[in-house]
């Protein structure tokens, strides 16, 4: 496969070169520089300016705000900033977020001075690594507003003030733990409960055992116990009542949870129980909801058991990823664009589909030299691919279902592009077998490519940029 794998690194390749990147939040376009672009800009400031390198903070995919607090710790930041409000990540905070909250990271806190070059510099490749290399710089005192205005107008996006560090090819790489997608880790889909696997028998009640057991079983001496007798003291509705004559709110809410806390009760007919728990206002998470969050506990250790994979296959179903929707990338990946399409887009054409489109792409800017070059390199290793019949195929199909036939046609483009880089070639032919065995042609690859007799040279043509002429 390595012709295909070629080609993908290419593309990879002609996005951290020549996209444009987009802002996550308002899709502005965002700068990119490196980092010493990024300090040259600070120095730029006036000397005793005191500035915040900041980093954006994205929600993780189903996850509890704690568990998005406690990654940012891990970092090494002590203050997040959510919707313009500053928060101290060393107090124990209860923040309820909306989806799409703005939320970042105050990495570091400076005073702009040349003699601090170095720390400046280490401190904004950190905020590049906490940012997931997006960052701002926040003058926050000693500057007088005509240069706070000047640099804002001068660094980063309009709305935001975001600029990418230095984008590599990496940065597009599903199998780079730094670039997949969070939630499904690159793979592009995730497991998921459905409610006809976890309640085969609507009509028993939560009481008599409609969850499947090794989803939930009621018993009132845990802590699941309790809590979900709680919730019927806040919500009309009893553990008797079979599952299907539940109201449709109510079903969801036992799933998925409530955005309310509830006050811990003790239930009638339990035998055992912590009284700490008691008269405490807690959340009731949903009986799917805390499954899904076992599922992601176990799949960010990374390390198989085969116990916790019999029992996720009775409780959850595979369905595409719902961060990613199968792009296996972070969605950041999806804001850089070349001819308005991302990397997922552009892998998802067919390779007739693709093969004009590159045509039509005009590059402009720093990198449209090097996106052009790399345009070229694409478009010759798929005419070879064309020329093969692979017509059909795009990059984003899995290999494990290519049929014998395709494998083997991959496998002949790959030898092909072997051939391209030798020095001498000697070509056996005309055909296989008795059919052979007469030398067609000998020489460099183009000698081969402009002799008609040779059919190996009808496939270097397009190889060798056209550029050959069959004899």
């Amino acid at each position: 496969m390595d012709t295909l794998t070629d080609i993908s690194s290419y593309l990879n390749l002609l996005f951290a070169t020549a996209a444009d990147p987009g802002c996550p939040y308002s899709g502005d376009p965002v700068p990119v520089r490196t980092g010493s672009q990024i300090l040259e800009s600070i120095l730029s400031l006036p000397a005793g300016a005191e500035i915040e390198l900041r980093a954006p903070v994205f929600e993780i995919y189903g996850e509890e705000t704690e568990v998005l607090l406690n990654e940012v710790r891990r970092k090494g930041c002590r203050r997040l900033i959510v919707d313009g409000a500053l928060c101290d990540l060393a107090e124990e905070l209860e923040l309820d977020l909306l989806p799409g909250t703005p939320m970042s990271a105050v990495v570091d806190r400076l005073v702009v001075d040349p003699a601090m070059e170095k720390q400046i510099r280490t401190a904004i490749d950190h905020a590049l690594l906490v940012g997931d290399s997006l960052m701002s710089v926040e003058i926050v005192g000693k500057c007088s507003k005509k240069e706070i205005a000047r640099f804002r107008r001068s660094f980063g996006s309009k709305s935001k003030g975001l600029v990418y560090g230095d984008i590599t090819p990496d940065f597009f790489m599903f199998n780079n733990p730094e670039s997949a997608c969070r939630t499904c880790g690159g793979i592009g889909t995730d497991k998921a409960t459905h409610p006809d696997l976890l309640i085969p028998d609507p009509q028993r009640s939560l009481h008599d055992g409609c969850f499947v057991r090794e989803a939930f079983s009621y018993c009132p001496d845990n802590w699941m116990g309790h809590l979900l007798y709680s919730l019927t003291g806040d919500y009309p509705f009893d553990l008797d009542t079979p599952w299907r004559e539940l109201d449709d709110d109510i079903r969801q809410l036992i799933l998925y949870g409530a955005e309310q806390r509830i006050r811990m009760r003790r239930p009638p007919d339990a035998r055992a129980g912590n009284p700490r728990w008691l008269d405490r206002d807690v959340v009731w998470p949903g009986i799917a909801t805390r499954i899904e969050r076992l599922y992601r506990r176990y799949r960010q250790k990374d390390v198989a058991h085969s116990g916790m994979e019999a029992w996720l296959d009775r409780v959850m179903v595979d369905h595409e990823c719902h961060e990613c929707r199968g792009t296996r990338l972070r969605p950041t990946r999806m804001k850089f664009r070349v001819a308005g399409v991302d990397i997922h887009q552009m892998g998802e054409m067919h390779f007739d589909e693709l093969r004009p489109f590159l045509d039509t792409i005009r590059l402009e800017g720093k990198g449209a030299d090097a996106g052009n070059q790399v345009i070229r390199e694409i478009a010759k290793r798929l005419d070879l691919l064309l020329g093969i019949g692979l017509d059909y195929l795009n990059f984003n199909r899995a290999s494990g279902t290519l049929s014998g036939g395709e494998a083997q046609r991959i496998k002949l483009a790959t030898e092909l592009s072997k051939l391209q880089r030798r020095n001498h070639v000697i070509d056996l032919g005309p055909g296989g077998g008795r059919h052979g065995g007469e030398v067609v042609a000998a020489g460099p690859p183009e000698a081969i490519a402009a002799c008609r007799a040779s059919h190996t040279g009808r496939f270097l043509v397009p190889l060798l940029g056209g550029s050959a002429r069959r004899a």
